[in-house]
């Protein structure tokens, strides 16, 4: 139900003291003095089928102690996405359809994951923002990433996910290895014997699941990574790494 009664500012404040998260799905306009109340609260706050969010309201729920999921807005301004990089903990965003280098620019000075699995493409530029996020990047609708996005990503310091490429350039597998973090590419198919070898030398979990039988050849350059995984017999495995990454 929409909250727009007088009396909800005092209720979101009672709400805000509860000791556990707060699931307010259904709740479709945040004016500021109830994101004010809300977020007194400590712990994660699910508002996903908010559809627009104000600046006011955007700079008063950031503050909240805690992951914040607002995965119903498909489109954020300038001025709200850098109301919400002031939070911290996880925030979910995966309903963004498109984001503009500006956006782009704003959330990543957000401390902690983002979840922008929504996106299916992003500009180069974009990317190049992005990459400066710290803390986790979920990107697992993307179906394409360029050389030179792969190049900014391989910057990148934390968790990566990119679950639903379903190819590799041998360049943007070589920029991916360099990266120092975990790489979720469990979307992949096929993989080349440079690329496999760039990976044989990654630093940190890498998750290629998505890979059926694949070449002695390929499959010893893989070996020479600690921590890969390719076999269906390791999904307990990828599981927990999918659970770290799928926001």
């Amino acid at each position: 139900s929409d909250v727009c009664s007088s009396d909800l500012p005092e209720l979101a404040t009672a709400l805000a003291n509860h000791q556990s998260g707060l699931d307010l799905r259904g709740v479709r306009t945040l004016p500021a003095v109830v994101a004010r109340a809300l977020a007194r609260h400590r712990g994660t706050i699910n508002l996903s089928d908010l559809k627009t969010l104000s600046k006011e309201s955007a700079e008063a729920i950031a503050a909240v102690k805690g992951d914040l999921y607002l995965r119903g807005l498909s489109r954020i301004s300038v001025e709200v996405a850098k109301h919400l990089a002031k939070h911290r903990g996880v925030l979910y965003l995966g309903g963004l359809q498109s984001i503009t280098p500006e956006v782009a620019e704003a959330l990543s000075k957000h401390k902690g994951a983002i979840g922008l699995r929504g996106l299916k493409t992003i500009s180069d530029e974009a990317m190049e923002h992005l990459a400066r996020l710290k803390g986790g990047l979920h990107l697992g609708g993307l179906t394409h990433l360029s050389d030179a996005a792969a190049k900014a990503l391989s910057k990148h310091k934390d968790l990566i996910h990119l679950g639903s490429i379903t190819s590799l350039s041998d360049i943007a597998a070589a920029y991916l290895a360099a990266h120092q973090g975990g790489i979720h590419l469990g979307g992949l198919k096929k993989i080349s014997l440079a690329a496999a070898r760039a990976f044989g030398s990654h630093q940190g979990e890498l998750c290629l699941s998505g890979l059926g039988e694949i070449p002695e050849k390929i499959a010893r350059e893989l070996a020479k990574h600690e921590e890969v995984i390719y076999y269906d017999r390791s999904e307990e495995h990828t599981s927990e790494l999918q659970s770290r990454v799928d926001i």
